[in-house]
């Protein structure tokens, strides 16, 4: 995540930098420094397995959320942008059914059996969501194009888009000739 986002430039762009054997190497050495930034204290004062309790709820409530907000995502983008390609069973239905499922595993991260440090977890993601907000707001005061410019480093340039277009109608020509 790092990577692409130093990639995209919405973090610093020394995160994208890749080693000689194309590996992001300031990338992984962030998450390893955070990693011991919270491991080593939180195993010193309350032990190897409850901190691995923590950081795994932790990662888990993170992953069961981004998926939350990709079906959320989803359903609302293909039926207000995207209507044509709109498709009741693939952009509504199973993104609903997955939304549903989820909130099983964030229901059981939330409201654990034991009490301990995973308790803290509601706290830790509201503020993870509060440093999100004030990131999406910093960025947009800092960029005049906003979030626009996401994402292009996934499209072709105009040169390819049109060598593509000429590309897909030759070969609708031969297909009807």
């Amino acid at each position: 995540v790092l990577f692409a986002m130093g990639r995209e430039r919405v973090l610093p762009t020394s995160m994208a930098r890749l080693s000689k054997r194309q590996t992001p190497v300031v990338s992984i050495v962030c998450v390893a420094a955070l990693t011991l930034m919270l491991g080593l204290p939180l195993t010193y004062a309350y032990g190897g397995v409850h901190t691995f309790g923590y950081l795994a709820g932790a990662a888990g409530l993170s992953v069961v959320l981004l998926y939350l907000a990709v079906n959320v995502a989803t359903i609302r983008v293909f039926r207000r942008e995207f209507r044509g390609d709109f498709r009741w069973g693939r952009h509504l239905v199973v993104p609903a059914v997955a939304v549903l499922l989820l909130l099983f595993p964030l229901w059981g991260v939330l409201h654990p059996r034991t009490q301990a440090l995973v308790n803290l977890l509601p706290f830790s993601a509201f503020a993870w969501l509060c440093a999100g907000v004030l990131a999406v707001g910093a960025l947009k005061a800092r960029s005049s194009t906003g979030f626009g410019g996401l994402g292009k480093v996934f499209q072709p340039a105009e040169a390819d888009a049109v060598n593509l277009r000429d590309f897909d109608e030759a070969a609708a020509t031969r297909d009807d000739g």
